[in-house]
């Protein structure tokens, strides 16, 4: 389930507070049971100090020194950094009651605060790593989600209007029956597009029984010049069926009637559609008419298609398309299960 940004801000701030009381811990547990000269050399009223003035140093170099550096004011970071370092020690030689000259003791000074810098920077990294990390996957995820709707929108106005001419076609030259029979199929193909095919994905078998009727429609078109033998197969349990994204093949079966028909001579064409328990598989072939010379394997369907395939299905495709022995060749497989 996609967060709101509301939750994702919620959320990076409960990771960076859990951060911060992990650093600390951490700390904390090295000054209670570290072993050395200067750990040695405080008495409990001065390590619960030290305990004190870390985070506070730490903290305060995260949040207020840091943005600093972000603004690029480097000065202002270069004499803030010296007050941040001697403030603490001399609230601990002041509280404490130690000799001034203490105060410039470079063990003091360096061990506890410049821990307590390390620890600030350390949480700056990974803090920033984690915001641009989350900030790279969601302008991905933004991208391809309006690509991918983007790419549908143009397929459905395409098969739209090539359908009403094929409705023109065939109320001027066919029978009303026919013409009845065409607009029931219409009206599935429209219900399915206006609504399964909103979907990110749908059952492979819903839209092997959508190209079936695509391809019903279009054969009333075509007289019997133009012989078309399709062949569609799918499982006969439906939990083998897979899922796949809606109107990914139809171009393809489109391609077939629009560049393989022909008014004026007698063509073949053949679609072959197999969906099995973990892939899909479809192969169409039709000749090339004289009136049609020139058949592109990259119009607008054509192209949608692929990049919708490079965005769904990186590394688990193989498209092959174009002209052989005067016939058109297409040959697509998709894994849609490991």
């Amino acid at each position: 389930m996609t967060k709101t940004p509301e939750q994702e801000t919620a959320s990076l701030r409960r990771r960076e507070y859990s951060v911060v009381a992990l650093l600390l811990l951490l700390y904390f547990v090295t000054a209670i049971f570290g072993r050395g000269t200067f750990w040695d050399s405080y008495q409990p009223v001065h390590l619960g100090l030290m305990i004190i003035l870390f985070p506070a140093v730490a903290l305060f170099h995260t949040y207020l020194l840091v943005p600093l550096l972000q603004r690029r004011r480097w000065v202002r970071y270069g004499l803030s950094l010296p007050l941040l370092l001697l403030v603490p020690e001399a609230l601990r030689v002041l509280v404490l009651r130690t000799p001034a000259s203490s105060l410039f003791d470079a063990e003091n000074l360096v061990i506890p605060y410049l821990l307590g810098i390390i620890v600030s920077w350390l949480f700056v990294a990974g803090r920033d790593w984690i915001v641009h990390a989350r900030m790279v996957r969601t302008l991905k995820e933004e991208a391809m989600r309006a690509e991918l709707a983007f790419l549908k929108a143009q397929i459905a106005p395409h098969f739209l209007f090539n359908t009403l001419n094929t409705m023109y076609a065939l109320a001027l030259n066919e029978r009303a029956e026919r013409t009845a029979e065409s607009i029931v199929m219409l009206s599935d193909l429209m219900r399915y597009n206006l609504q399964d095919a909103q979907a990110s994905e749908v059952s492979a078998n819903i839209e092997a029984d959508y190209l079936k009727r695509y391809i019903a429609l279009q054969t009333l078109r075509f007289g019997e010049n133009n012989r078309i033998d399709a062949s569609i197969t799918v499982p006969d349990d439906s939990s083998l069926i897979p899922s796949i994204a809606p109107l990914l093949l139809l171009p393809f079966v489109e391609n077939v009637f629009t560049h393989g028909m022909s008014t004026s001579q007698r063509t073949q064409s053949r679609i072959s559609l197999r969906v099995t328990d973990r892939d899909v598989e479809l192969m169409t072939e039709n000749d090339i008419p004289a009136e049609q010379p020139a058949v592109l394997s990259h119009g607008v369907g054509t192209a949608n298609v692929r990049k919708r395939l490079a965005l769904l299905y990186p590394g688990r495709h193989e498209l092959r398309c174009g002209p052989n022995n005067g016939r058109y060749h297409m040959f697509l497989h998709i894994t849609l299960r490991p």
